[in-house]
């Protein structure tokens, strides 16, 4: 029983790890980096390990140099204030 259980948690854990290791490359925009972490998330929707709207911001506020400012201005809002759509909007408006 112990077997299946490491079975049925090594995929999840796996994709967790890759999202945790994705970093947004150069010349790839907010939104791609952002539909790219999505679809990582994609195979854990419905299941406990699902990555959260604020595991998803709090990696995005490690964009490359160039978001520092606006990553910063994000990092400080109120949670009440923080969704991933606004979130997401303000990083494209910036990029822009």
């Amino acid at each position: 029983m112990a077997f299946d259980t490491l079975v049925s948690l090594s995929g999840p854990l796996t994709t967790i790890r890759r999202f945790h290791k994705t970093t947004m490359k150069p010349r790839t925009s907010v939104s791609a980096y952002i539909s790219t972490l999505k679809d990582i998330d994609q195979p854990l929707a419905g299941s406990q390990e699902r990555i959260s709207d604020n595991i998803l911001i709090d990696h995005l506020s490690m964009l490359p140099e160039t978001f520092t400012t606006i990553a910063g201005i994000i990092e400080n809002k109120p949670v009440a204030e923080l969704s991933l759509d606004a979130v997401n909007t303000t990083l494209i408006d910036t990029e822009a």
